[in-house]
């Protein structure tokens, strides 16, 4: 990090905002948050976790040596470690355990084979376990297998992430992809980075995720003037606006700069071509004729309005009657 020039930017995010963020949880909350995150993460597959516990339990005997048992443990353990960081204990902070999980229920079935090959010593048991171990595995990607093979993506995602806009930055992305020419250049404010990735495009700043500027730092007033002044001075053709309070995240003393002047910026210069009115937590009103959307007028709490720069517009318009 230090040949690369960015130690203190390291040293800032890996040290300094860790701290900042487990101290913003209200204490005792950390419980609550583990639990409710947990149950959620196993609810329909317990049978996961209850094999991958039982391997980590198998470690104690003494069918895998010394090195390979230190080695599984030390696994868990870290892997704990790297999920624990902030206490939230988000249901995606896991997949940092999940690796582990599946080694230990490895182990389990490699304890199995081993103790049933004492038990039954004229047998070859180790296809018993290898079938056995297949269909238990198996079970729930069988029963699920509609919503993870042929199920509704929107639908999936509205019931994993409720209140989140992803179904609608997609929708969104793919109109704002045909619209754009190369060398056009969008903002996205808000924390939707995937627009980028849709598109194709560079943020106008490197504060691509806004929800960080709106912590009550020191350093967020620096942050939010530094992509308000990459807004303004860039102008970017398109812009997409998340009035959802998960993209923004703002705190009780979070200084709105940010947010107040993009905003007013973005209604002074630009006229909104499509809207994703989310009227409740399962129902969007998507709104994708530009004629209709100057005159929209959201119903919903929370909505995604895409604006388009005004002269950018028109000559784009004359470019259309042209052809």
């Amino acid at each position: 990090m230090r040949a690369l020039g960015v130690w203190d930017e390291f040293w800032f995010w890996n040290v300094q905002y860790v701290q900042i963020y487990s101290s913003s949880l209200k204490r005792g909350l950390w419980a609550l948050a583990f639990t409710s995150n947990f149950n959620l993460l196993t609810k329909n597959f317990v049978l996961y976790w209850v094999l991958g516990a039982a391997g980590l339990l198998a470690l104690g005997t003494p069918v895998l040596n010394g090195r390979k048992r230190l080695i599984l443990l030390s696994l868990a353990i870290f892997s704990f470690a790297a999920v624990a960081p902030g206490r939230r204990f988000y249901g995606h902070y896991w997949l940092q355990f999940l690796p582990v999980l599946a080694l230990a229920m490895g182990a389990l079935f490699y304890h199995l084979g081993k103790g049933l090959a004492v038990l039954f010593r004229r047998l070859n048991m180790q296809p018993v376990v290898a079938v056995a171990a297949a269909v238990i595995l198996l079970l729930p990607v069988v029963r699920y297998s509609p919503t993870l093979f042929k199920g509704d993506s929107h639908r999936l995602l509205r019931a994993m992430s409720p209140g989140n806009p992803f179904v609608e930055d997609k929708v969104l992305s793919d109109v704002l992809k045909s619209k754009m020419r190369a060398g056009d250049r969008v903002a996205v404010l808000g924390s939707e980075p995937q627009y980028y990735i849709y598109l194709d495009k560079k943020a106008p700043s490197r504060h691509f995720y806004m929800a960080f500027t709106m912590r009550p730092i020191p350093e967020s007033d620096a942050w939010q003037q530094e992509a308000l002044g990459a807004l303004t001075t860039l102008a970017p053709r398109f812009i997409v606006f998340n009035f959802v309070e998960y993209s923004w995240m703002p705190k009780e003393k979070s200084n709105m700069t940010l947010y107040e002047g993009s905003y007013k910026y973005a209604r002074t210069n630009y006229r909104p071509i499509a809207w994703a009115d989310m009227l409740s937590l399962k129902e969007t009103k998507f709104i994708l004729d530009e004629s209709q959307a100057r005159q929209y007028r959201p119903a919903g709490k929370r909505y995604v309005t895409v604006y388009e720069r005004e002269e950018a517009r028109n000559s784009s318009g004359v470019e259309r009657s042209g052809q």
